[in-house]
């Protein structure tokens, strides 16, 4: 069965996406031992001013609220957040990032633009130009699916 163009490109779409996650997060590990999930928390967490609950980690990051409680548990082990009690409301929790942690962001703030400098750098300026809308376009798509199905307002 032949697939059509759209399907074709949604699958190469789908391939590249792999291809730059490994290739971006091969990158972080040999330089720092850091993975991509690990680098947006810190990431959000810096955003953020440095304090966050789980929750709203895992909504910023489109992570599962289970998973980024046992990332950060381990992100903790390692000193680059720490954990505590709500103080408004003891049944829920802080993320906090370490000063070790924002130093570990700011090592790993180069790692990003040397690969998109490596992905980019054979592709026209005027192309890159044009992907930009429709992955913006494709990215709302997206999330608006996520918060649909999250309302339960799409068949499985």
């Amino acid at each position: 069965m032949a697939y059509t163009y759209k399907e074709s490109l949604f699958i190469s779409f789908i391939h590249t996406t792999r291809a730059v996650t490994k290739y971006f997060d091969t990158l972080l590990y040999k330089r720092l031992h850091l993975s991509i999930v690990k680098l947006a928390v810190l990431t959000v967490l810096e955003d953020s001013g440095g304090v966050m609950t789980p929750s709203e980690i895992a909504r910023i990051t489109y992570t599962e609220r289970n998973n980024v409680t046992t990332l950060v548990r381990r992100m903790s082990k390692e000193g680059l957040v720490t954990i505590k009690h709500n103080p408004d409301d003891k049944r829920s929790l802080h993320v906090v990032l370490t000063d070790a942690g924002r130093s570990v962001f700011r090592q790993a703030r180069p790692v990003p633009i040397e690969v998109y400098k490596y992905l980019f750098n054979s592709i026209p300026r005027d192309e890159l130009k044009a992907l930009k809308m429709p992955m913006s376009i494709m990215r709302q798509n997206a999330v608006e699916g996520i918060r649909e199905l999250s309302l339960g307002n799409k068949q499985k």
